[in-house]
């Protein structure tokens, strides 16, 4: 296109200086040879200032081609009252702002042969050229500041001639502006004598010119253009107003119908991205220690990993908890104020920050910015982000504190039911344990009291059946004795924690007494109770020796009732630190069933109801808890029904106390 346009400008200056040859050729022939002698001085004079005359003339003759050309080639008269009516059609239309400026600018364009039409307009005392559906807000704009400082309140300006003219002042200083702007026509708006905004004709051959016809033309459509956009802009303002209004309502019946947190902050992330108009927002909640700030939510930041956190001082973050205000940024990697590393992350370019506040305290921050379209974060309405982060605040204050109370209500349900639950379980085994005791200790008593009844009513009994009834009487009383001593026991150990009287133990002694308290009990029932003492090591351990006498009794006393025939042994061993006692048998054996009932008061074997149908279910019960206290562990093995079973006391070599 350059080439081109190069080309073009040497062929009218090589034009322009054809036509000044022919008027020199012409000058010469009929004013300067008649009237001069050849070769004099005097001829000499005339042709050189006839010549500087004619390069002179150079650039204004090829400018005025120039002109001509483009006239005769885009001079297929304006239909103006088409375009006028066409224009008129499109603002009778109900569009939006952009879609309006769209049409605009292209009837315009197209109307005048130029590259391109813009349009800027002025709001809240700043100015946003509207283009792409989008508004970009213009910083610098010199051509608008000569603009409001030449007081151009009814007059256009235009290129005239390569020079920027109006019909009330010259404005040579803008010219260079409008040159490299391509500009070769402006049209302010104004609305009762304020400038609204204006509308640029641009052209890459900055000397095209517009025709009087041409300029009559925009001057009698600018007040419908300046009206007609000033009523979409209002309806524009008005739609927005009416849809924050919305949004914000549906923001509030959130709050109300709904005490999620998380539903709230998705609704009210929503309406920033829709009220806004940003690319991105995220959301930063202030941490607990109140130093950090932790991104927990995010739009259009698909591409960044929330999983981070800011420190306040090292950030701008610390301005916004100081002063309370949203903060502007447009240019972050400059702002000595930005964590660059934090910028550099999000990868944001220009951004807007507000507080989310509750009672002048900063709970979070909102972020947004215009990563994906590159517009100007200038046009963001702060106030509106204001608006929103203050509601979230809200809600998110709401909803926690709901969540809280919620929570609380939950664990005090989870309490009230754990405690009911352990009531139930307190007055079922109370029941129970009446239930076990009742039979248990009427069992003996009557036993015992018919064999005394017996003995007393019958006077002429013999001496060895008196002694016969007399030792059953015994035996009954010492199988009560040991059902009131187990009762008792699992009482005291079901409740509160016991602390161990903690003393020296020799192993092998406690072993031997406990054999020889049973042995006679497995005698009478033809079984072999073993513990090879002189194998046995020498082991001294510091633990209560009466609580462990307790439970190894305990195991071995179980195993010699549940043993049909065969034996009971007894072993110990040391490994490391801890002691194990175990007791095996060739016993009625264990189901996998048995294995998870044993230890539980009152529970008893499937099998083993069969052989002792009279046991109390709290020998294991005892020992499990004794060992508890003993800081060990109790397990029972078994290859199955009728195979025997092994039991195993694991207790520390020296027992410590709580406080120790």
């Amino acid at each position: 296109m350059n080439v081109l346009r190069f080309r073009f400008q040497f062929a009218y200056t090589a034009l322009a200086i054809l036509v000044l040859g022919l008027f020199f050729v012409i000058g010469s022939t009929v004013l300067i040879l008649p009237l001069t002698e050849p070769n004099s001085t005097e001829s000499r004079l005339l042709f050189a200032l006839l010549g500087i005359s004619i390069l002179m003339l150079v650039d204004p003759v090829r400018r005025y081609i120039v002109q001509t050309v483009q006239r005769m080639v885009r001079q297929k008269p304006i239909k103006y009252e088409a375009v006028k009516q066409e224009l008129t059609s499109l603002f009778l239309e109900q569009v939006d702002l952009f879609e309006t400026t769209e049409h605009l600018t292209r009837i315009l364009q197209q109307a005048f042969s130029v590259d391109r039409v813009e349009l800027v307009i002025r709001k809240s005392g700043s100015y946003y050229r509207i283009r792409e559906q989008s508004e970009i807000r213009v910083d610098e704009d010199v051509l608008l500041h000569h603009l409001v400082e030449c007081d151009i309140s009814d007059a256009e300006l235009y290129m005239h001639n390569g020079r920027m003219k109006s019909e009330k002042h010259a404005h040579g200083k803008l010219e260079k502006y409008c040159t490299e702007s391509e500009i070769v026509y402006v049209m302010p708006l104004f609305i009762d004598q304020k400038l609204f905004g204006y509308i640029t004709l641009h052209h890459a051959n900055h000397s095209l010119r517009l025709l009087e016809n041409d300029r009559e033309f925009l001057r009698s459509i600018r007040s419908l253009i300046s009206v007609a956009l000033r009523r979409v802009h209002t309806d524009r303002k008005l739609n927005n107003r009416i849809e924050e209004l919305e949004m914000l309502n549906r923001i509030s019946y959130t709050m109300n119908s709904s005490l999620n947190v998380q539903e709230t902050i998705e609704v009210v992330m929503d309406a920033v991205i829709e009220l806004t108009h940003a690319d991105r927002a995220i959301m930063y909640l202030r941490d607990d220690d109140e130093i950090h700030f932790t991104p927990v939510i995010g739009r259009g930041i698909e591409d960044v990993t929330l999983n981070f956190s800011v420190k306040a001082e090292e950030s701008i973050f610390s301005h916004v908890v100081r002063t309370r205000e949203a903060i502007t940024v447009e240019h972050p990697m400059n702002d000595s104020r930005v964590n660059k590393e934090h910028a550099a992350r999000v990868r944001t370019k220009a951004f807007v920050i507000a507080p989310m506040m509750i009672n002048e305290e900063v709970i979070g921050i909102i972020g947004v910015d215009n990563l994906h379209s590159g517009r100007s974060v200038a046009g963001i309405d702060v106030d509106l982000l204001m608006t929103l982060a203050n509601q979230v605040a809200i809600a998110l204050s709401n909803s926690r504190h709901h969540e809280k109370v919620q929570k609380f209500n939950e664990e005090l349900q989870i309490r009230i039911e754990a405690a009911t639950e352990d009531l139930q379980r307190m007055v079922d085994t109370q029941s129970h344990f009446l239930t076990v005791a009742s039979h248990q200790l009427r069992t003996p008593t009557t036993v015992v009291r018919g064999l005394l009844s017996m003995i007393l009513e019958d006077p002429h009994m013999s001496e060895e059946e008196t002694k016969k009834y007399t030792q059953q009487a015994f035996q009954s009383m010492t199988h009560l004795q040991r059902i009131i001593s187990e009762l008792l026991s699992a009482t005291e150990l079901d409740g509160k924690a016991l602390q161990p009287l903690i003393e020296t133990v020799a192993v092998k002694d406690l072993v031997n007494d406990i054999v020889s308290e049973l042995v006679s009990m497995a005698a009478d029932r033809g079984i072999s109770l073993i513990a090879d003492m002189e194998a046995m090591p020498d082991i001294i351990i510091q633990t209560d020796r009466f609580r462990l006498h307790e439970a190894v009794s305990n195991l071995v006393d179980n195993a010699i009732r549940y043993t049909i025939k065969g034996t009971v042994r007894v072993d110990v061993t040391q490994q490391d630190d801890t002691v194990s006692f175990a007791v095996t048998d060739t016993g009625v054996g264990l189901t996998s069933e048995d294995k998870d009932i044993i230890f539980d008061k009152f529970q008893r074997g499937a099998t083993i109801t069969d052989i002792a149908p009279n046991g109390s279910g709290l020998g294991l019960f005892i020992a499990q808890k004794i060992t508890e206290i003993l800081k060990g562990s109790i397990t029972a093995e078994s290859k199955g029904k009728d195979m025997g079973s092994v039991f195993t006391i694991n207790v520390p070599v020296h027992l410590r106390k709580e406080n120790d």
